[in-house]
């Protein structure tokens, strides 16, 4: 007999690494990531610096997308259940880690920012060009 839960989950995730193979050259190498090229723009330490800001500016970016995905996912376990207290409970759980990363995440780019304008290393002024 055909599983069709399993089976949803295996194309789902296949379309979203053939999505994530599609996109991922246009944020790496269309000046999006990677900050030096080696040729035209010399390889160094701030160049890595700049590399992990950027790294970290696309996981804040990305970081709302993939949680109203799982929170999609997580109310369509909700709605499908009926009266199965396991998946309900599976809902919840995948609901509660979604909401605790996101706060999480959102709340570690604050602490740093706040951090980084409080030692004058940035202005808010300056990064929202006014």
């Amino acid at each position: 007999m055909l599983n069709f839960e399993n089976k949803k989950i295996k194309i789902l995730s296949a379309f979203f690494v053939a999505m994530f193979l599609y996109f991922a050259p246009l944020f790496v190498f269309a000046g999006g990531i990677i900050p030096c090229d080696g040729v035209k723009v010399k390889c160094d330490f701030n160049a890595l610096i700049k590399l992990v800001q950027n790294i970290i500016e696309f996981i804040i970016k990305v970081s709302p997308f993939v949680a109203a995905v799982a929170f999609a996912w997580a109310g369509w376990k909700y709605i499908t259940a009926g009266s199965n207290t396991g998946q309900i409970g599976e809902a919840h759980k995948i609901f509660s880690s979604v909401a605790y990363g996101f706060i999480i995440i959102l709340s570690a780019w604050l602490i740093v920012k706040a951090i980084l304008v409080g030692l004058g290393a940035e202005s808010w002024a300056i990064r929202l060009g006014r």
